[in-house]
């Protein structure tokens, strides 16, 4: 059922989808003040499930891409998203029904939400993996044989490019090199599909879980603190099919991470009672400007 997001929900949503990300994404700050911002100026967010919108509207995933640090000093001018969303509508000769957030995780889990307040459309309840992804073709819509392409990537500059790409890791390859050269993150419309081919192949429920997760996160720091204690009590997630455990708990002794070809390689070190030492290594691509 359709449902206003106002400030506090999208309050929620920011630390419900840091969660989500798993540390991908970067940090939703940014992302958070331009929606604020955008609710402010033009009202609440719509929230829709598939069922509310025709099964053949147009829908097309929101994102920024490259690398979350350097958003932090390039801030976006607002533009880019509307911009790139408007040139992807006027070549297919269709209008957008609705915004899709394409993952879970950090600053794409407010862009689409921003955009979605300034343009006036609704935002679907799902997105393309339900956490964070490196790489553009890492999402269900590609596992089902979804084109990436047509797909326009736009700066902050008023640069704009459209792709059209023989196929979807292509497209990750164009887009990357693109994003370089326009200096290390640009915004993109890309995955234009169906409400059905969405409702077929996404992930439902996400903003809807980022939003309750964020909201035990908030009373739990109020009431006791014991933020995770709380997290892992089975009503949280009681509505969402995605399962969950806890792998160890312990103290952090250590984190580090190095630049290997175009990976970033982080490396934790966990002391715990059951396991004097144990490690861990996340691999995540990285945008990076020469």
């Amino acid at each position: 059922m359709a449902r206003d997001l106002g400030p506090d929900e999208i309050e929620d949503i920011a630390i419900g989808a840091a969660v989500l990300g798993s540390g991908g994404g970067g940090d939703p700050f940014i992302g958070k003040l331009m929606t604020l911002q955008s609710i402010e100026q033009h009202g609440p967010v719509k929230l829709v499930t598939t069922d509310e919108l025709p099964p053949d509207g147009l829908v097309v995933p929101a994102a920024m891409m490259g690398a979350p640090t350097v958003v932090v000093e390039k801030i976006p001018n607002g533009e880019e998203l509307g911009a790139a969303f408007d040139a992807l509508s006027s070549y297919l000769g269709q209008e957008i029904v609705a915004i899709v957030p394409i993952e879970a995780g950090g600053l794409n889990s407010m862009l689409p939400l921003a955009l979605s307040a300034t343009l006036g459309l609704p935002a679907l309840d799902l997105d393309g993996m339900g956490r964070a992804f490196p790489e553009l073709q890492m999402v269900t819509f590609h596992l089902h044989g979804i084109s990436a392409t047509p797909m326009v990537i736009a700066d902050e500059k008023g640069n704009q490019s459209l792709l059209q790409t023989v196929d979807n890791v292509w497209t990750e390859r164009l887009a990357r090199t693109l994003t370089v050269q326009m200096g290390g993150s640009t915004m993109i419309a890309i995955y234009p599909m169906t409400v059905a081919q969405a409702a077929e192949y996404g992930i439902h429920g996400t903003i809807t879980l980022a939003e309750r997760l964020g909201a035990v996160l908030r009373e739990s720091r109020r009431a006791d603190g014991h933020q995770l204690t709380h997290l892992s009590k089975p009503e949280v997630v009681s509505s969402s099919s995605r399962a969950r455990s806890s792998m160890l708990s312990g103290a952090l002794k250590g984190a580090s991470y190095e630049v290997m070809s175009s990976l970033m390689v982080s490396k934790a070190t966990l002391a715990t009672a059951s396991v004097s030492r144990f490690r861990m290594r996340i691999w995540r691509r990285r945008s990076t400007t020469r």
